[in-house]
C-alpha cells in the first residue's frame, strides 16, 4: 500500500489599497465589513471579490475587484452625495443562502445591506440541495425593504408565521417581481 501525505493547502493572498472621497466610507469585500477609507488590507484572498463602499448620505458604490498574489490593487472610488437611498434586509428559510444583487455577491442570508441607491435590483439566492431563487425588487424612497426567501422543503409552520411579516410601509417599496422592468 502506498501511503499519500497531503500538504496542508496555504491561502493565497493579495494586498488592497483603498481610498475614498470624500474618505472614511465603509469598505464591503464579499458582504464583510473590513472597516473605513482609507485603509491597505493585506489579507484578501486572491480571486474575485464584490467591493462595495458605501456612506450615509452618498449611498452605495460596487464594483468588481480582482486580487492577485504579491500584487497591490489599488482602487479610488469617488462618492456622489445623494440622498435617494434605502435599506434591503434580506433573509431566506433555511438561513445561510448566498446573496447576489444584479450578479454581485454580497454574502450569507440573514444580511441587511445598506444605503443602495434607488432603483430595480435583481436579488438572487443560491443554496446547496435547494433551487436557486430570484426576485425584482424596487427601492422607490428612504425607507427600509425587508424580503423573505423561502426555499422549498422549508417548515411550512415557520413559512406561515412569517408569511405577514413582509413590510412595504405606505407602498413607498414594491416588489415588482411580476414586472419585466430591469
Amino acid at each position: 500500500d502506498t501511503i499519500i501525505s497531503l500538504e496542508p493547502m496555504t491561502p493565497l493572498y493579495g494586498t488592497l489599497e483603498i481610498k475614498s472621497s470624500p474618505s472614511k466610507a465603509e469598505i464591503i469585500i464579499d458582504g464583510e465589513s473590513y472597516g473605513h477609507t482609507p485603509q491597505y488590507l493585506t489579507k484578501i484572498l486572491v480571486g474575485e471579490h464584490t467591493l462595495a463602499l458605501y456612506k450615509p448620505e452618498f449611498g452605495t458604490k460596487i464594483k468588481k475587484i480582482k486580487i492577485e498574489k504579491d500584487n497591490i490593487h489599488k482602487e479610488k472610488v469617488d462618492l456622489i452625495k445623494t440622498t435617494s437611498v434605502g435599506d434591503l434586509s434580506i433573509s431566506s428559510v433555511p438561513a445561510g443562502a448566498e446573496i447576489r444583487i444584479n450578479g454581485y455577491y454580497f454574502g450569507t442570508t440573514p444580511k441587511v445591506i445598506k444605503n443602495l441607491p434607488y432603483g430595480n435590483y435583481k436579488v438572487s439566492l443560491s443554496m446547496d440541495g435547494y433551487e436557486p431563487q430570484s426576485k425584482q425588487l424596487s427601492i422607490r424612497y428612504r425607507t427600509g425593504l425587508e424580503e423573505t426567501f423561502f426555499f422549498d422543503g422549508a417548515p411550512e409552520r415557520y413559512m406561515n408565521a412569517v408569511a405577514g411579516k413582509n413590510t412595504h410601509g405606505n407602498n413607498a417599496i414594491q416588489d415588482e417581481e411580476d414586472s419585466d422592468e430591469t
